[in-house]
């Protein structure tokens, strides 16, 4: 008997503008590499016909499977769909673009090791993305905002623009330079021309880029390196959905950020302090139901609680070794980007770290230099544009974060303000309840 092969696992964020074509790209990618077959594509082409009487959407409907989703043309809720290959097992996140469900789409980011960012080559639709304000800048911001410190630059709809290799090196360009004044490395940063919806460049080279001498898309994908994994700290899943499952029970899904979990482990729910059992585990990339490691995106099946104690946001531990707890008020030293008014002591804010998105009320300690992270002023009345600032938060309702030394996973946050991303962050110290 041949031994068991073992794939690297690997979440990939994908993101980018709401018709960038995110939801296309994984779509024929799963069609190229035999997920989906000829019989179930032609379905959803004939679907998509009956929705839409101009443009085919075959290849995101793979993707898109709300039928909002469908109607609308874009995605709303973060999906996870597997794509595998023969050396790895991808769990691609296929992130909501439009800004009206940024809250939905932060909560996802959270999900993933690397971002795969699909931009659209279409000069009217690139601009609008690539603007000051613009959802491509926002979520490359929040990617590495996240943890993502490798990012593959898709640049989608090379077709609409005729395989310009011009176009393609000015976008190049112009991203690199964002990209790494974000904070992305060179190194861990690459560029694919591609079509989603003609499927050049996605798993074969195309003969219309003759001038790009790159990897495709799959390839480049293969090429990311596996983070480093933290099986032996304390247990932490923040809980990304809650489903109720008939003949199953009650299951918590997210992606484990540290530690380990098994049937019989005895779990805490923070912040509620409810406990309970696992009765089992689903490890959604390679359905083992034996142990799930950190890394892995599961479900785990619990025992002793009902879906009244929980929330998306919560995070789960073992109940006897170093389990989370719920934060009375936090200390982070934050960069204010691009708030368009000052932000002032006393105000609330949303603040979201991981799956969980809660208003804070802020109290501004110190304004800091941002380079050397100085103190510059205490107790400022107000920050602006660009400043950097130690700042206590005081959750309005139960919030899970941890000392970015500690959990860093658990440690960065990012504030919101009118589906606008105002600045990100890193947790230095905790109060708990």
């Amino acid at each position: 008997m041949d031994k068991e092969v073992i794939k690297n696992n690997l979440g990939i964020g994908v993101m980018g503008d709401f018709d960038s074509g995110k939801s296309t790209t994984i779509g024929h990618l799963l069609f190229k590499t035999g997920k989906v077959d000829e019989k179930e594509l032609s379905k959803l082409e004939k679907l998509s016909n009956d929705i839409h009487k101009s443009g085919n959407y075959k290849f995101a409907f793979i993707s898109d499977k709300l039928k909002m989703e469908r109607d609308k043309k874009h995605s709303i809720e973060a999906s996870r769909i597997k794509l595998e290959t023969k050396s790895r097992v991808f769990t691609m996140y296929d992130l909501p673009g439009h800004i009206s469900y940024l809250g939905n789409f932060v909560a996802g980011t959270s999900l993933g090791d690397a971002a795969l960012l699909v931009v659209s080559a279409e000069a009217k639709e690139y601009e609008k993305g690539f603007s000051n304000r613009g959802q491509t800048k926002q979520h490359a911001l929040l990617a590495y905002t996240m943890g993502m410190k490798q990012i593959i630059v898709g640049i989608n709809k090379m077709d609409l623009v005729s395989y310009n290799q011009e176009i393609f090196n000015q976008y190049q360009d112009e991203i690199l330079q964002y990209l790494l004044k974000v904070g992305f490395e060179k190194e861990h940063i690459s560029f694919i021309p591609y079509s989603g919806s003609d499927g050049d460049n996605l798993t074969t080279t195309s003969e219309f880029m003759k001038w790009y001498k790159g990897p495709t898309l799959m390839q480049a994908l293969e090429s990311l390196k596996i983070p480093l994994r933290h099986a032996d700290k304390p247990l932490r899943i923040p809980i990304h959905n809650l489903f109720k499952v008939s003949g199953v029970g009650l299951v918590a899904v997210g992606v484990i950020k540290y530690g380990t979990i098994k049937p019989g482990d005895k779990l805490v729910v923070c912040p509620t302090l409810k406990t309970a059992t696992c009765l089992s585990i689903r490890v959604f990339h390679n359905d083992s139901e034996k142990e799930a490691r950190a890394g892995d995106d599961v479900g785990v099946c619990l025992s002793g609680v009902t879906i009244k104690d929980f929330h998306s946001g919560f995070v789960i531990g073992h109940y006897d070794k170093n389990p989370p707890k719920e934060a009375k008020s936090f200390q982070a030293h934050i960069i204010l980007l691009n708030q368009a008014k000052t932000l002032k002591k006393d105000s609330s804010i949303i603040v979201d770290c991981q799956t969980s998105q809660i208003d804070c009320k802020i109290n501004l300690l110190d304004k800091l230099d941002r380079k050397t992270g100085k103190d510059l002023m205490k107790n400022p009345g107000e920050i602006e544009n660009g400043d950097a600032a130690l700042i206590e938060f005081t959750p309005k309702k139960p919030m899970v974060v941890e000392k970015f030394e500690d959990f860093p996973s658990l440690g960065r946050i990012c504030l919101r303000n009118n589906n606008e991303i105002i600045a990100v962050g890193i947790v230095k110290s905790v109060i708990h309840k």
